[in-house]
């Protein structure tokens, strides 16, 4: 038997090749000898056909996991398992299990090189058993998120969940931490969003959501100590400008958009926004005028120009900024 099992979901298809693998031992093979993982880049044809051809101890069967072959760049073994797979030599006794991460759109890996022989071996894999995971959708996600927490003895808020949403998203490896982390602090109470406010992480920066909102609020002291704050923390300011400009952009777009009546999810499907970034910028924009906000985006062009072209200390180029700004 050949399972392909693949997908930009790492998480979930690692977990259900680990499945597979427990299922196996438990079915065949206790003592797990027969169960063979090797990662492509560092496996040689010899030795996959050594691996899949010899029997097992004890039992008959084998399993073999094998890791990021299309991706490696491993062109022999692709060819090699190509033949073995089209040509149906694989022994019929094994199971070879082939775990891919993301593969770019039309079936293409993310390197170059021998990209016909792992487009072959693509097609032959689609034939056989497929497993694939895909990204969440946010409404996928929230029902795994509830799932997860009841398996783990937990309960949650509804808006809980949606903040978990927001402010993770789609990233697994991170949601499993963050869950792991709520459900043990509560201790058998329910998961409110101030715990999700209060312990969790946001995938974006919210310090630039926080500067938007001082300048928006004409707050000239705390937009000034918070721009300080970053430069003094190392960050660089030529990277500062460009969260200052990435969050402008969205003013002025959610801006325009918010006087069209469009709701929050309407906005995020047509800037294609994470529904977090809208949720936070929406308010936001409705301080600003349009003329405000070009005025603004203005500045940071004028900025960057100075950045790039000039001697003088970025500190004071956004201290000026803000005082225009704040007036």
């Amino acid at each position: 038997m050949i399972i392909f099992v693949h997908g930009e979901d790492t998480f979930r298809s690692l977990r259900r090749v680990k499945q597979l693998k427990e299922a196996f031992i438990e079915k065949y093979n206790s003592s797990g000898f027969n169960v063979i993982q090797l990662e492509a880049s560092e496996t040689g044809l010899d030795e996959f056909q050594s691996d899949s051809f010899t029997g097992g101890l004890l039992e008959k069967k084998r399993l073999i996991i094998i890791k990021n072959l299309v991706s490696a760049g491993n062109i022999e073994l692709v060819e090699g398992v190509f033949d073995l797979l089209s040509e149906k030599k694989f022994p019929k006794d094994n199971i070879l299990i082939i775990w891919e991460g993301k593969i770019e759109e039309k079936g293409k890996p993310k390197i170059k090189g021998g990209s016909k022989s792992r487009k072959s071996l693509l097609a032959q894999l689609k034939k056989e058993r497929e497993e694939s995971f895909p990204l969440l959708s946010d409404s996928q996600l929230s029902k795994w998120i509830q799932d997860e927490i009841k398996e783990r003895n937990g309960k949650i808020e509804k808006r809980a969940v949606e903040e978990l949403v927001a402010k993770v998203g789609a990233d697994l490896w991170q949601m499993d931490s963050e869950i792991e982390k709520l459900v043990n602090y509560v201790n058998g109470q329910i998961i409110t969003s101030k715990q999700i406010e209060e312990f969790v992480k946001s995938k974006y920066d919210e310090n630039i959501f926080h500067l938007t909102d001082a300048l928006g609020q004409k707050n000239k002291e705390q937009a000034l100590r918070l721009v300080r704050d970053q430069l003094a923390l190392g960050t660089e300011p030529l990277q500062l400008l460009s969260k200052f400009i990435w969050q402008f952009r969205n003013l002025v777009q959610v801006n325009e958009l918010l006087q069209t009546s469009k709701t929050q999810k309407e906005i995020a499907d047509i800037l294609k926004l994470h529904p977090f970034v809208v949720q936070k910028t929406a308010p936001q924009a409705k301080r600003f005028t349009q003329e405000e906000l070009r005025f603004i985006y203005q500045k940071l062009v004028d900025i960057d120009f100075e950045l790039k072209n000039s001697q003088t200390k970025p500190e004071l180029l956004f201290d000026l900024m803000v005082i225009e700004v704040c007036k």
